[in-house]
């Protein structure tokens, strides 16, 4: 663009005018040139991280489902999960089968070994140890927002025995790399014994048995770096 001084000559004729910059590009745009990095839009670090903490793996638990250890948590897989694992624990060994077959339900089965508990009388199982089965449903109640955490409801060993037979209500809820857990558990989550099921082949669903006995707290924390 000119820019040039404003000049009179006599007879008031104008010779030249000065144009800006600004009014040369709104006649004539000037060509943009691509900008630099240092121009370029940059996603904030803490955004950045925040984004990255919503990415915990989700991990199963020494009982198969999803968990740390030994404790329950409110996360769910993907549907359509599948996972097959095995787990020792002195004195028990669990086979775990478990799916995810809806978005807020996981199920599965469990085939456990006690290693100090003899399957029954010498004369009728020798040393054979004492084996059991159970089956686990979980469901999702609220999804977690930037407030409210995740909260799911727990039955354990819901059919079978009953050995192993516990409930629990679990909150989850994620700040920065921590993802931290929250609830309360009844039956052998708690610590408690139930009297087994021996009726039938194998055991019975025991309704009078769910949410019974002492509650008691429990909680877990993941760190993702």
């Amino acid at each position: 663009p000119m820019d040039k001084t404003f000049a009179a000559v006599p007879g008031g004729a104008a010779q030249s005018l000065r144009w800006s910059a600004a009014v040369s590009d709104l006649v004539t745009p000037a060509a943009q040139s691509p900008p630099s990095p240092e121009q370029q839009t940059q996603i904030p670090q803490a955004l950045m991280q925040r984004e990255r903490s919503r990415d915990f793996p989700v991990t199963a638990g020494d009982w198969g489902a999803v968990g740390l250890l030994q404790t329950p948590s409110a996360r769910m897989r993907d549907v359509g999960s599948f996972s097959l694992s095995v787990h020792r624990v002195e004195p028990y060994t669990r086979m775990n089968v478990f799916f995810q077959p809806l978005k807020w339900m996981e199920a599965g089965f469990r085939y456990p070994d006690i290693s100090t508990r003899l399957y029954g009388p010498a004369a009728f199982s020798g040393d054979q140890t004492f084996k059991d089965k159970g089956f686990d449903v979980n469901f999702s109640l609220w999804d977690e927002s930037a407030y409210v955490p995740a909260i799911a409801l727990g039955l354990r060993d819901i059919a079978g025995t009953g050995l192993f037979s516990g409930e629990h209500v679990v909150a989850s809820k994620r700040f920065g790399n921590f993802d931290t857990s929250l609830g309360v558990a009844w039956g052998n989550p708690a610590g408690g014994i139930r009297t087994q099921s021996t009726s039938g082949q194998g055991g019975e669903f025991q309704f009078d048995n769910y949410f019974s006995g002492r509650a008691r707290p429990f909680g877990g924390v993941q760190w993702h770096t």
